[in-house]
């Protein structure tokens, strides 16, 4: 009798595990990030999500079999997003971010370059001593390598971005063209998008200061979904698919975009392991 017993609620169980995990691959993966044109994620004229940001989404949740909902909105809102378990996920979070679970593997960059003033001496970027006694323009909202934040050779300047509106955009452009700052740090390949057609007074300095790798960021309770996530980036760079949507968006493969800045091209360097990094909150 107690065996019987015993075998309905073991069966019972299983049913209801096997259920609740059907339920889950059915519903969508809720993916956002924020806008990061001309490549990575922006709205197309029909108000949808296209890049490839977007593009690798849904490639990965095509392998996974589940839907997916991808929502383009300010970064600080999807961050507190992913966090509260409205969104499962984040693109475009980079190691020392906090407060999500990363993978291993990754597929964009965030090209940390130099902005300075058209009058600016300085012709080339050759370390951070290049901005001795300058002062740099801190957007409060970035989370900075130790490296940056560490700098104690520059004055410091915060910078409140609201990051709602498109005149924040602009805002840090302006301050060096104003010369109320002489150094804005920002992605490289946002920065040139959001220039044309502007007469600001500033220019970027090259090479790069940092090429940071940008990892797709999971709410703590998905580690699941992360690890099926980062399992298939991984498949994905294996098989040459990034390379095409690369090329698709940027005319050059994954492979030619990193020996242009001259880092490690992800695809050579695939981790297809079940183990996750939790950045942040104490760990």
């Amino acid at each position: 009798m107690k065996r019987g017993i015993l075998f309905i609620l073991i069966s019972c169980f299983l049913f209801l595990a096997h259920t609740l995990a059907w339920a889950e691959d059915e519903q969508p993966v809720r993916v956002c990030t924020e806008s990061w044109p001309p490549y990575y994620a922006m709205k197309n004229e029909q108000d949808q999500p296209v890049g490839i940001a977007v593009d690798m989404a849904h490639a990965i949740s095509a392998q996974l079999n589940r839907p997916l909902k991808f929502d383009i909105i300010p970064f600080s809102r999807c961050m507190n997003g992913v966090k509260k378990g409205e969104y499962d996920a984040i693109v475009g979070v980079t190691h020392y971010d906090e407060g999500v679970v990363i993978g291993r593997n990754y597929a964009l960059f965030w090209v940390l370059t130099a902005y300075v003033h058209t009058d600016d001496p300085l012709e080339r970027f050759t370390s951070l001593e290049d901005f001795n006694d300058k002062t740099w323009l801190k957007v409060d909202l970035y989370e900075y390598p130790d490296e940056i934040n560490n700098f104690t050779g520059w004055n410091i300047m915060n910078y409140r971005d609201k990051s709602d509106s498109e005149q924040d955009d602009f805002r840090g452009f302006k301050m060096v063209d104003h010369k109320r700052a002489d150094v804005y740090l920002e992605d490289y390949f946002w920065a040139q998008n959001a220039l044309k057609g502007k007469a600001y007074g500033v220019r970027a300095l090259m090479p790069p200061v940092r090429v940071d790798p940008q990892y797709t960021g999971f709410h703590i309770e998905q580690k699941r979904l992360a690890l099926s996530w980062d399992t298939n980036l991984g498949r994905l760079l294996t098989n040459g698919e990034i390379d095409q949507i690369y090329k698709k968006w940027t005319g050059q493969t994954l492979k030619e975009f990193t020996e242009k800045f001259g880092v490690q091209n992800p695809a050579a360097n695939v981790d297809i392991s079940i183990s996750l990094r939790k950045m942040g909150d104490g760990v």
